[in-house]
C-alpha cells in the first residue's frame, strides 16, 4: 500500500492554489482507490483483519479513518514545528501563560495568579503566541506548497 502511495505521489500534479493537506488527502485516496480496484472484491484479503473471509468491501470504510489519522499526524507535526519555532522567540512567562491556558486548559484567572500576572496579561500572551503560531503554520504550509 505504501509503495502505491509513493508511486502515486511521484506522478501526482499538485495545484499550488490548493492546500498541502488537500494534496495529501487526494494522493492517499487515489492510492487507496487504485489498490482497491486491483483487488478482487469477493476474494479474501490477507492481513487486513484477523477473521477469515475479509474482503476489500469490508475494509473500505476504514479508508476515511486512515486518511484522518494521516491528517492528524500531519497537523501534530506541523504544530510541533511551529512551537519549536515560536517558543524561543517569546518571553518565558508569555509562553507559560499561553501553555497554561491553551494546552493545559487552566482558567486565565488561575494562570494569572500562578504567574503573578494580570488576567489581561494572560489573555494578551495567549493571543500573541496563538497569532505567531498561526502565522508560522501558514508560512510552513505555504513553503510546503511552493516546494510542490
Amino acid at each position: 500500500m505504501l509503495v502505491r502511495f509513493w508511486k502515486r505521489a511521484a506522478h501526482f500534479e499538485y495545484d499550488p492554489k490548493q492546500r498541502f493537506r488537500g494534496y495529501l488527502r487526494q494522493i492517499l485516496t487515489s492510492a487507496l482507490s487504485e489498490w482497491s480496484k486491483a483487488q478482487l472484491f469477493e476474494q479474501p484479503v490477507s492481513g487486513l483483519a484477523s477473521r477469515e473471509g475479509t474482503t476489500v468491501l469490508d475494509w473500505l470504510p476504514a479508508r476515511e479513518a486512515l486518511v484522518e489519522r494521516i491528517e492528524q499526524a500531519y497537523d501534530t507535526e506541523l504544530l510541533q514545528i511551529a512551537i519549536d519555532d515560536v517558543k524561543p522567540r517569546v518571553k518565558p512567562h508569555t509562553w507559560r501563560a499561553f501553555e497554561l491556558v491553551a494546552f493545559e486548559a487552566v482558567e486565565p484567572r488561575v494562570a494569572a495568579e500562578q504567574l503573578g500576572l494580570s488576567v489581561d496579561q494572560v489573555y494578551t500572551a495567549r493571543l500573541r503566541v496563538q497569532r505567531r503560531l498561526e502565522q508560522t503554520i501558514q508560512r510552513l504550509e505555504g513553503s510546503a506548497e511552493a516546494d510542490r
